[in-house]
């Protein structure tokens, strides 16, 4: 994922369900707050993608899932499965293949203008800080999203852990952090 985004120069929204905010110090472009970013109205149209590579299942957030199929993008799918599982009509190409041969499937002949990386990473950074901040209150220690923060400071590397319901998955979609 961090040497697809290397050689696009694209962002990476990833998935608190995925294991790649659990290496962010590979990824130079990792955007983990786009939830909270797509909600606002101006940000939602400026980061319209052209272009998206989607890899494993499709996202958990409802949010990112509507912007993405209101941004009418060309999406390809990588997904084990080689079977457009998109109930939203957005992919328009699944490509069965490891992660590992991903960066094989696309040329890029040099990266794209970082502005478009710039913008998110610009606006990721600050709502980042906020939650650090809210999550340093006394007051957050009895909110429920706290668990899904605190998580990746407390458990050993490599614990696996399985997130069920539906209020448990929102939480880690918002909340865990790039660590």
């Amino acid at each position: 994922v961090a040497q697809l985004s290397e050689a696009s120069g694209w962002p990476v929204l990833a998935d608190g369900l995925s294991s790649v905010r659990n290496f962010a110090s590979l990824q130079k472009r990792l955007i983990i707050t786009y939830d909270t970013l797509l909600r606002n109205a101006s940000l939602r149209e400026s980061l319209k993608p052209d272009q998206v590579i989607a890899l494993g299942p499709l996202p958990t957030s409802k949010e990112l899932r509507s912007w993405l199929t209101e941004a009418k993008g060309t999406m390809y799918h990588i997904h084990s499965t080689g079977k457009n599982l998109d109930p939203t009509g957005t992919v328009e190409r699944v490509l069965d293949v490891a992660v590992s041969e991903v960066l094989s499937c696309f040329k890029f002949l040099q990266p794209v203008d970082s502005a478009y990386s710039d913008e998110w990473l610009n606006s990721d950074s600050p709502v980042r800080k906020a939650f650090e901040e809210t999550f340093k209150q006394p007051a957050a220690q009895n909110f429920e999203g706290s668990v899904a923060r605190l998580l990746p400071e407390v458990l050993p590397n490599e614990t696996p852990i399985f997130v069920a319901s539906s209020m448990s998955v929102r939480d880690v979609e918002y909340f865990w952090p790039a660590n």
